[in-house]
């Protein structure tokens, strides 16, 4: 049965018969990186002077390792057709093409792409364009045709997929500090714990107070410079968070 997202046209029968000749041997693509990226996201920049309104948060901080897994595939950036000849190749955005391998032709290392349940191969180039070249394997012997093939529209572009996924353990931090209000005798803030998902964790909550007259706070490694404190607001500076 034909793969719904991939069509050929009625006269491939005639084209399997017209052959260029074998395809170059392909060679073992570099098998999937799987790349670790550090990411630090705060609210705040040490020594610069920020406000905060009663409930929301002074101190935001999110320091995560994201791991980073290349697909092995490519997808396709949009619809496009690969003509050459009488011959008509569909794929459509979305579909993710099998990476094959590795070839290099005309001086040229190409990406080969397994089109599904057709018994072909197209190629892209290193920038993800699609190639001149299709290879057809009727029969067990891969064979280049010999047609140049023209993808329509010209400007469709193959990247490699890569999925993210956040590392949950050793050394993840997700929290937040807020702002309660103030009374006559205290400052009160609020210090929230987050999974990595966002969720709040109730057991790692917990009520901070100051005293009202206090120039200066510290929770944790969070140095904090009060500059004016009101029932409805509070002005700050972080002057350390090591």
């Amino acid at each position: 049965m034909p793969n719904k997202n991939c069509v050929i046209a009625p006269a491939i029968t005639l084209v399997l018969s017209i052959l260029l000749g074998c395809a170059p041997p392909i060679t073992l693509a570099a098998p999937p990186r799987v790349k670790n990226e550090h990411v630090v996201d705060k609210n705040y920049e040490v020594g610069k002077q920020i406000s905060a309104f009663i409930g929301n948060p002074m101190v935001k901080v999110k320091d995560y390792v994201v791991i980073k897994n290349e697909a092995a595939a490519m997808e396709s950036s949009q619809s496009f057709t690969l003509t050459g000849g009488p011959v008509r190749i569909l794929v459509n955005q979305g579909d993710q093409l099998r990476i094959a391998g590795e070839i290099v032709k005309d001086g040229k290392r190409l990406t080969v792409l397994d089109v599904p349940q057709m018994n072909m191969q197209i190629m892209v180039d290193d920038a993800g364009r699609p190639y001149k070249d299709v290879i057809n394997d009727p029969r067990g012997v891969r064979v280049v045709m010999v047609y140049d093939f023209v993808a329509t529209p010209s400007d469709v572009v193959f990247t490699r997929k890569i999925s993210e996924s956040i590392q949950k353990t050793g050394g993840y931090q997700n929290y937040e500090i807020l702002y309660s209000g103030k009374t006559d005798k205290s400052i009160n803030l609020t210090y929230r714990e987050y999974t990595p998902d966002d969720i709040a964790r109730s057991a790692f909550s917990q009520n901070l107070t100051y005293e009202v007259d206090a120039k200066s706070i510290r929770f944790k490694n969070i140095q904090i410079e009060l500059i004016a404190v009101t029932n409805e607001k509070i002005d700050f500076r972080v002057t350390s968070d090591q």
